[in-house]
């Protein structure tokens, strides 16, 4: 969880440097500005950073509220990592530690060291609620989605439908195996017009996104765990999808590439050419950047990341930011039904992420627009899909409604996740102090949203699955596509790119 013991390695003693005066503590806040104020007043040299997550501790600890928490930590199936109970518990601790301090029961340098204690048990155990569910979410697992929306005609499965893996193989434009010895189990590399189908795919996005009123962002892959969990996707347990840049852990034999000539060499690892296919020549796009820090697993992140601590005026709202990111993610191995694209550790996608005002209408109809977005580019590219009410039990931690888009992969024979939309309220602004200022000059938390505009890897299954002509062998691109594809219809059959393979070594 994200941790605030740094919050409280104070350069003197915290109680008993405070004024003689100083109440017991009631308001968390109001007690760290406080100690922040003296302190400062007292050393001017020292920089510290007291501001933790603003939580809204007036619903979360008002007794009222406690039956209606506990109901959506267990309908958002939270109950391991969740407790308002205990909570509670914790902020009566701390509240009797102030008061026998006050009467001189307790030693104040003795107590404060307890109070440290309590507060950082406090936050981390407050950190884990799950932002409140919208009425109209189903409740249950995923098998309670509700279709709102259908589009397109499913195309047909039939036995002879091949699988994005056997079509790049045939058209020599796609590496899956013998992988290992270049990067994870599960990695690929694209080559050619897939290499060149995914470019186009960003760059379509890029133009409907900004012909839609957002701004390109450029952002960092590697950024603080804080920011991390401060999005709400945590960063250690079983839970974690996250990976961090600590040496000597679990991944401490794979790098980061400092430049893609390494792993093109990789690739080229064994190979043995003939003279005619020489001078053999590569390009590739690079786009990817120690345990303070992770890797993103979505720009979702570093864009959050870039709004901290930014106050706006209301007239600059909504706002409306859209980045291309490396994404990493550890993921388990899905279902064999799946394909190898549908869950890697590491790939493209564009990211849009929205900042609007706390008015629930405001940010519930933002949240329609990237869903109605989302939707346009899908049905322009000649995808069926369906939109999907996601259930409870399917909200991540800062989620108050998600959408899912799921296309129909031809080859498998299933609906494949290919985008999400979700309205996170005022989850992530509270914790990383995103804020506006409204009409009475008030400052109040913004709502952020973010929405997946193209996830590549599963968009290139999607599109080459169901666009695959198995009587001529060839792909054929679609119309919105072709202007990035040199105004080309088909994707057709390559000279093999050389393959590394395996070889065995005599001793």
């Amino acid at each position: 969880m994200y941790q605030v013991k740094h919050l409280f390695r104070l350069p003197v003693r915290l109680y008993s440097s405070l004024p003689p005066k100083f109440n017991p503590w009631q308001d968390y806040r109001a007690y760290l500005d406080q100690v922040k104020t003296y302190i400062n007043r007292l050393n001017p040299y020292v920089e510290l950073d007291l501001r933790s997550a603003a939580l809204n501790w007036d619903y979360i600890l008002n007794d009222e509220n406690s039956q209606i928490i506990a109901e959506n930590i267990k309908q958002r199936k939270e109950n391991e990592y969740a407790d308002i109970e205990q909570i509670h518990a914790l902020h009566h601790d701390v509240q009797a530690l102030f008061h026998r301090i006050e009467e001189k029961k307790l030693d104040p340098i003795q107590g404060e060291d307890q109070i440290k204690l309590k507060i950082q048990d406090l936050y981390n155990h407050a950190l884990r609620i799950p932002n409140n569910t919208h009425p109209d979410v189903p409740i249950g697992n995923q098998e309670q989605a509700r279709v709102v929306r259908l589009v397109g005609k499913k195309p047909e499965t039939t036995g002879n439908s091949q699988t994005i893996d056997q079509i790049g193989q045939e058209l020599n434009l796609m590496q899956l195996e013998n992988m290992g010895h270049v990067s994870f189990r599960g990695a690929y590399a694209l080559f050619g017009d897939f290499a060149r189908l995914e470019r186009a795919l960003m760059y379509y996005t890029f133009e409907k996104l900004t012909k839609n009123g957002f701004k390109l962002v450029s952002v960092p892959d590697i950024i603080h765990r804080g920011i991390i969990e401060s999005c709400g996707f945590p960063t250690k347990g079983k839970r974690s999808q996250v990976y961090q840049l600590d040496y000597g852990e679990e991944f401490g034999r794979y790098c980061l590439a400092g430049t893609s000539e390494m792993p093109i060499a990789g690739l080229l690892k064994h190979n043995t050419f003939r003279k005619d296919e020489l001078p053999l020549k590569l390009a590739a796009y690079y786009g990817e950047e120690f345990g303070r820090y992770c890797l993103a697993g979505t720009s979702e992140m570093p864009i959050a990341g870039l709004l901290k601590h930014n106050t706006f005026r209301k007239d600059e709202l909504p706002l409306k930011l859209a980045a291309c990111s490396r994404c990493y993610r550890a993921e388990l191995p899905g279902g064999k039904g799946e394909g190898n694209l549908y869950r890697v550790h590491e790939f493209n996608k564009v990211e849009m992420f929205a900042v609007t005002t706390d008015d629930d209408d405001v940010s519930q109809e933002m949240h329609n627009e990237i869903v109605r977005l989302e939707s346009s580019m899908f049905e322009e590219l000649g995808l069926h899909f369906r939109v999907l009410d996601m259930p409870s039990e399917e909200l991540g931690l800062s989620a108050h409604r998600k959408y899912d888009i799921e296309t129909w992969m031809p080859a498998k024979g299933f609906y494949g996740e290919i985008s999400s939309a979700s309205n996170c309220t005022d989850f992530q602004s509270r914790r990383l102090h995103i804020k506006y200022i409204d009409d009475n000059g008030d400052e109040r938390f913004v709502h952020t949203l973010n929405g997946t505009a193209m996830a590549i890897p599963r968009m290139l299954t999607a599109i080459i699955e169901s666009n695959w002509k198995p009587d001529i062998g060839q792909v054929q691109i679609p119309v919105p596509l072709r202007a990035f594809m040199g105004n080309r219809e088909f994707i057709s059959k390559t000279s093999a790119t050389p393959r590394t393979q395996w070889i065995k070594f005599l001793s």
